[in-house]
């Protein structure tokens, strides 16, 4: 199952969310932040 990862700003949640191995289907922010810069770079 894939998760889905809201973000607003540094995106530290999203790289632990990542580091442990979980596997994200899509991430949304409110506003242009560093967590999507994250995502980006994970192909999300």
């Amino acid at each position: 199952m894939r998760v889905a990862v809201l973000v607003s700003g540094t995106g530290s949640i999203l790289e632990a969310i990542l580091a442990d191995g979980v596997p994200v289907g899509v991430v949304v922010a409110d506003r242009p932040c560093r967590g999507l810069d994250i995502a980006a770079a994970a192909g999300i």
